[in-house]
């Protein structure tokens, strides 16, 4: 039995986009995460957590970071969405007690904020994760400047 020429290009056309469609479901398998906002500097710089409490009141407390002298506690969201454009560069990771091999939670400093008011906490090689944002303390009871892309979740301590 003869296969037509028209079987035949219906056939190869079926096979590219067989092929096709599983080259973009597995799209998200071939990129490397760890590199979607830029790579852990050389070497790997780890950024331990610590305890900080609101004065104003001493059982509302945060997981805070200390970058270049300065103290981040948690502030928001992503509101939107976030380019790699938006992302000036990886300073490291956060060092956690509990998962101590784990360093999958990088830490970005932003190109909108060149203060550094903000620091963007991204795990990477998750599924559906979004990033979170950690403001320097040094700037509450201060108006500054918020990228669009965050949004407060109204943290006490930022009221």
């Amino acid at each position: 039995m003869a296969v037509t020429h028209a079987k035949r290009s219906g056939l190869i056309r079926f096979s590219v986009m067989m092929l096709l469609c599983v080259l973009i479901l597995s799209g998200c398998g071939l990129l490397d995460e760890s590199k979607k906002y830029g790579a852990l500097p050389e070497p790997p710089v780890s950024f331990t957590q610590q305890e900080y409490d609101n004065p104003d009141n001493p059982e509302d407390g945060y997981m805070a970071v200390e970058y270049n002298g300065r103290l981040y506690v948690p502030f928001g969201t992503l509101r939107g969405i976030i380019t790699p454009k938006d992302v000036k560069e990886c300073i490291g990771y956060v060092y956690r007690e509990e998962f101590p091999d784990d360093t999958n939670s990088h830490l970005y400093t932003l190109v909108d904020d060149p203060e550094v008011n903000f620091l963007m906490d991204y795990y990477v090689n998750s599924i559906m994760e979004q990033p979170d944002f950690y403001r320097a303390i040094d700037t509450r009871s201060r108006e500054i400047d918020i990228p669009s892309y965050i949004e407060s979740l109204d943290y006490d301590v930022w009221k």
